[in-house]
């Protein structure tokens, strides 16, 4: 959607509209020929109305079987949209008056809340660890596709040999999951 005008941030009327297609007129009910097709809304504190060109539009009110057109009082009481300003250009879009100072700052933020996300991650997921196993692990997939870890056979010629152990270790929170 796009905004019309140079309005204040609470301007007492809002106007948005957008380019779009015959077929998503059809999609509304709305049947045109005409190159240029618009969908637009116009909202005062008081009233609102909704349209594709110039065709006001509506929905059917099961109870009553009745069109009911978007062109009726404002139920909120006020402009639900608020306009952002742009400095004017060439085109309909304008220049963006956030800096690049912003958008880096922007940045590192969410670089910070992804290194949280990586903290919390490491501090709550164990590590698998083995302990008493002579060779390499192997993973065997058994019917209906579960993987299971091999650890092979604690062979011993004395009998005193244990057994193979794989078990997880959960650290324990440091000082930076305080913080």
């Amino acid at each position: 959607m796009h905004s019309i005008g140079q309005q204040p941030l609470d301007s007492p009327e809002g106007l948005d509209y957008s380019q779009i297609t015959a077929d998503t007129a059809l999609e509304h009910g709305v049947v045109t020929t005409a190159d240029e097709v618009y969908y637009i809304e116009t909202w005062t504190p008081d009233h609102y109305r909704i349209q594709i060109n110039d065709q006001i539009l509506g929905v059917l009110d099961e109870e009553t079987q009745t069109t009911v057109l978007y062109d009726q009082p404002n139920p909120f009481g006020f402009v639900p949209m608020v306009y952002i300003p742009h400095q004017r250009d060439f085109g309909i879009w304008g220049t963006s008056v956030i800096t690049n100072a912003a958008k880096g700052l922007v940045r590192e933020i969410n670089a910070r809340l992804a290194d949280i996300g990586d903290a919390t991650n490491e501090e709550t997921h164990g590590v698998v660890a083995i302990r008493n196993v002579r060779q390499s692990p192997t993973i065997i997939t058994l019917q209906g596709g579960l993987p299971v870890i091999n650890l092979g056979s604690g062979q011993s010629l004395g009998g005193k040999e244990v057994e193979p152990d794989m078990f997880s270790v959960f650290p324990q929170c440091s000082d930076r999951c305080d913080d």
